[in-house]
């Protein structure tokens, strides 16, 4: 048996999470980072802390967290984080339109940014590590006769548990230093999406939430999801929710919670979602709906030329089950190209926008702005000059040029 759609927690639809973005992104994953606690630990003769050797078994693995720290991972900006950037670079800001455009040229930015300022941009394209455990002496006064610590580490699809374990040990360079794996799991594959599985999924989403960019993504954090890697190749990873992020700061903390529309939003995708799964005849028409100790009347919008086709007997009310993105359709494919190619697009000029063409972009680029050989050599050479520049005139951080 194997399942034809698989949907778990993860991204969401979500405002100013991607530079020069300003619509709503709804993010589907459609893959996940692997998990490793690496432990790290050293032993010693121990001893009375008044008369140390020059470094005891507590400094000995300050010295490796720090190596570690100093070198990160490799960045690798391809799978879904590129699929991502195409896709969400597409309604960026001219500039960022061409960097993210040209990766090729520019893929640096992000990795040197990534490097110095960590966060979401990084994780998306590197394995990362976060030491969150240390232990040493249970007195004071005494030199531990063993010390342990521990990092987390979110490994990208790219890398491995055995590549990372390797890497770290090249990175620790310490044979005093023994590293093990405590508990781990590997990077799932990614799932499809030039598929009817993701169309059904990202149509949803589009409906639901009508304006929003809908994009792939890589899951940086760990689902459930991961269980049916082996059972099907198409595993989405979506929140059914538009958070704020003052929301998302809540999430497993004090107060956690969301706004009630929101939780009736969650409702009317998986019915749409539903509908769409079962070709939409299946399903019993939804009614009243309790959410939180309300009461909530879900309305299924009547046909109309420009609803989103879904009427209340269920059917829907284009033979090509076209769904519309605001009042325009969706054409296979459309989502992840950012919509690039639809055949309407003249008249789509003078729309809300979505369309991208008409802000200097050729349309031949499908919504990019492509960097010529010889200009991206020369953007280049500018940025070695600012960078050699920057070193003479003692400024430390990329913000002060770029």
């Amino acid at each position: 048996i194997r399942p034809s759609i698989v949907v778990d927690e993860g991204g969401a639809v979500v405002e100013n999470v991607f530079p020069g973005v300003k619509q709503p992104c709804g993010l589907i994953g459609i893959a996940e980072k692997g998990m490793l606690n690496a432990q790290y630990r050293t032993v010693s003769a121990g001893g009375h802390a008044s008369a140390p050797k020059p470094h005891t078994p507590v400094g000995v693995l300050a010295a490796a967290c720090k190596r570690v720290e100093d070198h990160p991972f490799k960045a690798h900006i391809d799978g879904p984080a590129a699929q991502m950037f195409d896709t969400l670079g597409r309604y960026s800001t001219p500039l960022y339109r061409v960097i993210f455009a040209n990766m090729w040229c520019f893929g640096w930015i992000i990795d040197t940014l990534g490097k110095k300022s960590g966060g979401e941009m990084n994780a998306l394209v590197r394995t990362t590590v976060a030491f969150t455990q240390m232990e040493g002496s249970s007195a004071r006064n005494v030199i531990p006769p063993e010390a342990k610590m521990v990092s987390n580490i979110r490994l990208n699809p790219a890398d491995s548990v055995a590549s990372a374990l390797a890497y770290l040990e090249k990175a620790v360079s310490d044979p005093a230093v023994e590293i093990t794996s405590l508990e781990s799991f590997e990077p799932s594959p990614v799932s499809e999406t030039g598929c009817d599985a993701w169309e059904k999924v990202a149509s949803a989403v589009a409906n639901t939430w009508p304006g929003c960019i809908v994009s792939p993504y890589l899951m940086v954090q760990c689902s459930d999801s991961r269980h049916y890697r082996d059972l099907s190749n198409h595993v989405y990873r979506f929140s059914a929710m538009d958070l704020s992020a003052e929301e998302r700061s809540t999430i497993h903390g004090n107060n956690e919670r969301i706004r009630l529309e929101t939780a009736a939003k969650a409702v009317e995708f998986y019915i749409r979602l539903m509908r769409q799964c079962c070709n939409k005849k299946d399903v019993p028409q939804p009614g009243k709906i309790r959410v939180g100790g309300f009461v909530l009347i879900q309305q299924i919008r009547q046909e109309s030329a420009a609803g989103d086709g879904v009427h209340q007997n269920g059917e829907s009310h284009n033979d090509q089950r076209q769904d519309k993105l605001g009042d325009r359709p969706i054409l296979p494919g459309a989502l992840l190209r950012g919509a690039a190619h639809r055949p309407d697009d003249q008249a789509d000029e003078a729309d809300n926008g979505n369309c991208r063409e008409d802000q200097g972009a050729d349309p031949g680029t499908d919504g990019h702005v492509r960097v010529l050989p010889c200009v991206g050599i020369a953007v280049v050479v500018v940025h070695v000059i600012f960078l050699l520049l920057s070193k003479f005139r003692g400024y430390n951080d990329y913000n002060t040029y770029l």
